[in-house]
């Protein structure tokens, strides 16, 4: 297994930190590619139309947001490893969750009742952003409380932002 591999999975049990990565940007676009393709895949079974477009949008939006991040606490120079490890993550995350999106049909997503397919999906998903707060603090020196609330109103941005754009194909 690949040292970038092994690393991006110690961030996501958070043994690593996204310095730990290599600061390259071959890396960050094989990560963002990666990313990308996985929500092509996902969103694939779950959306009908616009499935490239929409991929794109909630593949850039994190790397916006973390980019005014890094700005705001004036630590431009970490943007690589941090994006790098946000995308990585990401992707290694959506491989889990894939297989178990992929298992259910989109109706029994929407609906309110817990299956088994639905509980993988739910724990994933919690994990991830548990991921993103431990990047964000790391990558920002804040404390856990402030990455914590960071990544609540990005995620809620983000996600504002996809249903005001994609309202009738999300739902």
């Amino acid at each position: 297994m690949p040292k970038t591999v092994q690393t991006l999975i110690q961030i996501c049990l958070f043994k690593a930190k996204p310095q730990d990565l290599e600061a390259s940007v071959n890396l960050l676009i094989l990560a963002v590619a990666a990313t990308l393709g996985l929500f092509i895949i996902r969103n694939n079974h779950l959306i009908e139309d616009d499935i490239l477009f929409i991929s794109l949008v909630q593949v850039g939006l994190p790397g916006l947001g973390l980019k005014l991040l890094l700005v705001l606490f004036s630590k431009p120079e970490r943007w690589l490893q941090s994006a790098t490890a946000l995308y990585g993550c990401s992707a290694l995350l959506l491989l889990i969750i894939i297989p178990f999106i992929m298992m259910s049909d989109g109706s029994e997503l929407s609906q309110s009742n817990l299956s088994l397919t639905k509980i993988p999906i739910i724990v994933s998903s919690l994990w991830h952003f548990m991921v993103i707060i431990f990047i964000f603090r790391e990558t920002l020196e804040i404390g856990l409380v402030r990455a914590f609330f960071i990544a609540l109103v990005l995620e809620l941005s983000f996600a504002t932002i996809l249903l005001k754009l994609f309202g009738d194909q999300l739902l």
